[in-house]
This record gives C-alpha cells, structure tokens and sequence, in this order.
C-alpha cells in the first residue's frame, strides 16, 4: 500500500492522512481556528442576508403570505430530517475520523446509500401532499422544493474534507448557495412572482451548490462500480443499525423546531407569520453552532478514542468558549427586542417582539444543547440522546399545543424555551454518567451565573432604553464570565487574536487550493 505521507501520493489520498500529520499542537490549533473561521463566513453571510430578505418578505407577502412561505419550507425540511438524514452522516463522520484506512470505499458505499434514501424520502414526501389539505400554492412550492432532497449525496462526498479540517475548500460553493439564493428570491419577489417561483430560486441556489461540491470532492470516493456491490449492501446494515438512534433523535428534534410551525399553521396562519418572522434572526444564528460543531466532530470522536484527557479540556473550551460570546448577546437582543423587531420588520409585526425575545433565548440554550449531544455521539453513546429526546417530547408536544391554543405565537415560543432548557439539563445530567470528569460543567455553571448577572444589570438600567439597559447587561456578563473562566477567555483571545491574520491567509488559500485540484 502506498505510504500517504509520500510525496507521490494522490491528491485525494493526501486528505486521508492529516489525522497523522496534525500533532503539532501549535498546527491543530491554527488549523482548528482557520476551519472554523471558513465554516463561519457563509452562515453569517447567510444571517445578514436573511434578515434582509425577512424584511422583504414581510413587506411583500404579507402576514398570511408569509404563513404560506414558512410552511413550504417547513414541510420539506421535516421530509429532510425525518428520513433524508438518518444520522448516516455522523455515523460516516465518526469511523472515517478514528479509521481513516477504508474511506474510499465507505465514502462510496455511503453515497449510494443516501442517493436511495433521498430518492425514498422525496416519494414519502409527494404522497404526504396528497392527504394534507395545503392550498394549490403551498403544495405546488413543495413539490419543487423538495427536489433539494437530492442533495443529501453531496454531503457525504464531503465528509472526508470534514474529517481533515479541510472544510475551507466548501466555502465558495457555500457563499455561492447564500448569495444566490438571496439575489434569485429578491428578482421574484420585485417580479411579483409567486410562491413557486421563490421556492425555485431556492432550489436553484441549492443545485449550483450541489454541482460545485460534487466536482469537489468526488475523487474522494470509489472504487464507483462496487457501491451497489454485495458487500456495499452488507456495510449499508451496519450502517443503518449505528445510525438509526441518531436518526430517532434528529426526528425529534425536527420535531421540536418545525412541529410548532405545523401546530400554528392549524391555529392561525397570522399566527404562524407571527413565528417566522420573530424566528428568522434566531434560526439563522443557530448554524453558528453547527459550523462550529462540524469542525470540533471530528476532534472529539478522535481524541475520545486515543486520549480522553485531551477530550475533556476540548469540550470544556468549545462550550465555555461559545457560551462567552453568545450569553452576552442574548442579553442585548432581549433587551433591544422591541425596537429591532419595529425597524426590522414594520409596525404590521410588531406583535413579534415578544416572541422573538422568547425564541433568542432559545437559540442561546441550543449552543450547549448541541455541542453536548454531539459530544454523546462522538463517544459512542448516541442512544442516550435518543432517551432524552423520547422521554421529554411528549412533555414538549402537549406543552406546546396548549400555549398555542392559549397564547398563539408567544405561547409557543415559551414552550421552546421550557423544553430547551429541560433538555439542556438532563443532557448535562447524562454527560456527568458517561463523560465522567470531561462533563463541562464549570462552563456552564459560569454561564448560568453570567446570565444572570446580565439580567440583573438590565433590570436596573431598564429606564434608560433597550439599548443602554442591553450595553450594560451584556457588560456585566462578560465581566462576570471572565472572572469565573478567565482560563477560557485567555485561550479565546489567544487563537482569535494573535492568529486572525494567519487564519485568514489559510482559509483563503485552502478554499483556492481546492478549487485548481478540481
């Protein structure tokens, strides 16, 4: 076999062994860094042009138009989650990471498997249209929008690229998908299209993206002509049988963020408007975690099978790290909510304010949520994610219908933030029995009592305006979090500050590189 440190090995095969090569302590980190800085750029591009196309939509559309919007998207994202992505990649994540010998052919094998599986889920996805009473608009907008389904391969493809910390080489195709997806959904909306159009543009920004990807990274594949072998079908059982508690568990979870919006839409179309727009600036905020997370995977599945020491200071900064920077700004959002709501979104929402608060905080407790569930998964212990989630999700359904009925979008958003936080604590709960001493509990200990020293600044200073009451809460959290973790903040300033430049140069250059091997 050829040796993978040589110089005359593949371009493709080169990839398979940076798990060997990144020992340096001083090129992990600047690689960590950089990674994570090239997943950052298209989700908060993403953030800054979704909340200027929410903004155009609420105009646009309307209250009840936006309910329709919101519903499309929903429902297709429900197929995605429910049966296109049946924790096959986190799985694939997982063994390529710690086993880096038989990528070639478990990357292939894989690919077919999620080519048949999202065949599967786009048919399960048309039948559903045929006994839910959507309106012609909805159904039709559906219809061409869940052809994004398709993607799923492409995200296999590129798991390789995960596992190495080379993710800076997606970051054109994914700027590309953000940007155009913007400009195609705004030419529609000044057309005065209609739905479908806009659910095209969509789909269309997804397609160009997919194209890109795949020309990317299919050299990381193969041998081809044995993905559909008998030993690719026997390798798609074991797959299946490691990923199905994953797969439960994102169900549920899918369940929890889109089924209030299915909940609403039976309430009150205005209601379900109401939701969306409070939960546009929320919902974009949470890919944060999981462009961290997707950097940090990999990390953890390794280190939890070669040095559990190691994995235990990782966890502990990327939770505390993370919950530095998002107490803060949760604070000042909920303190300016009322007034961004107003300017954002025009006085026709301005029943959102409140909702939006409710949601924000929300999105700050999935921070920790995720990065504790995929730190269980990465340790081999995804089926007591899945207890979790089955035990509080009946808890979460009732809760929810009731507030809906009672409070309409409000309600619902208070629900959100109940069963987040319930969630939050027996996940923390269960990371002390399996983790051991690698549960981060000092983090969030720090961050709980940050929150609450923000909260407590903005209740003082709550006559001088929202935004002189969110300066100074969010002041006092960082004070008080740097107080409690200052060995956390002194690493966070140490990889962000002296080597910023340094990560930007490599970012820019990996995502070049990959774009001439293709």
């Amino acid at each position: 076999m050829t040796d993978p440190r040589t110089a005359t090995t593949p371009r493709g095969e080169q990839h398979y062994a940076e798990s060997d090569a990144l020992t340096d302590a001083r090129d992990l980190t600047s690689r960590v860094a950089a990674n994570t800085l090239a997943q950052l750029v298209a989700p908060s591009l993403r953030v800054v042009l979704g909340i200027v196309l929410i903004a155009a939509l609420s105009r646009r559309l309307g209250v009840d138009g936006l309910g329709e919007y919101a519903l499309v998207f929903t429902y297709v994202a429900l197929f995605n989650v429910v049966f296109n992505d049946w924790g096959l990649c986190t799985i694939v994540l997982r063994e390529i990471s710690r086993r880096p010998d038989d990528r070639s052919s478990l990357i292939s094998s894989a690919a077919a498997f999620q080519a048949v599986i999202s065949l599967a889920s786009y048919l399960l996805m048309l039948g559903g249209l045929l006994f839910i009473g959507y309106s012609r608009a909805v159904t039709h907008a559906s219809i061409v929008y869940g052809l994004t389904l398709f993607a799923g391969p492409m995200t296999v493809l590129a798991l390789p690229l995960q596992a190495e910390l080379r993710l800076s080489e997606l970051m054109l195709p994914s700027v590309a998908q953000v940007v155009l997806n913007f400009a195609l959904s705004i030419a529609v909306l000044a057309a005065g299209g209609p739905l479908v159009a806009l659910a095209a543009a969509s789909l269309g920004a997804v397609a160009v993206q997919s194209i890109w990807i795949a020309r990317l990274t299919w050299r990381y594949g193969g041998p081809w002509r044995t993905a559909f072998s008998a030993t690719s079908l026997r390798r798609w059982r074991r797959l299946a049988f490691e990923a199905w508690p994953i797969g439960v568990a994102s169900t549920l979870k899918m369940a929890w963020q889109q089924g209030p919006v299915m909940v609403l839409g039976a309430v009150s179309l205005g209601a379900t408007g109401l939701f969306h727009a409070a939960n546009r600036v929320p919902q974009q905020i949470v890919v944060l975690p999981l462009a961290m997370n997707a950097t940090m995977f990999p990390l953890l599945a390794r280190s939890w099978h070669r040095d559990r020491d190691r994995f235990a200071v990782q966890l502990d900064r990327l939770v505390g790290g993370t919950l530095f920077v998002v107490v803060p700004g949760v604070v000042f959002g909920v303190a300016t909510a009322g007034m961004l709501v107003r300017v954002l979104l025009g006085p026709e929402f301005a029943a959102a304010a409140t909702p939006y608060a409710l949601l924000l905080v929300a999105a700050g407790l999935l921070f920790p949520i995720i990065f504790l569930a995929e730190a269980l998964n990465a340790a081999g212990f995804q089926r007591l994610n899945l207890w979790i989630l089955a035990a509080l999700t009946p808890l979460m359904t009732a809760l929810v219908i009731v507030l809906a009925l009672r409070a309409g979008a409000t309600g619902v958003a208070a629900a959100l933030c109940i069963g987040y936080g319930a969630y939050l604590a027996a996940l923390a709960g269960g990371a002390i029995v399996r983790l051991g001493r690698a549960a981060p509990l000092a983090a969030l200990g720090a961050a709980i009592i940050a929150a609450a020293a923000g909260a407590l600044a903005v209740a003082l200073t709550s006559s001088a305006g929202g935004i002189v009451a969110g300066t100074m809460g969010a002041a006092a959290a960082v004070l008080v979090f740097a107080l409690l973790r200052r060995d956390v903040v002194m690493a966070m300033v140490r990889v962000v500050g002296w080597r910023r430049f340094s990560n930007g140069r490599v970012v820019l250059q990996e995502a070049l590189d990959g774009q001439r091997a293709t």
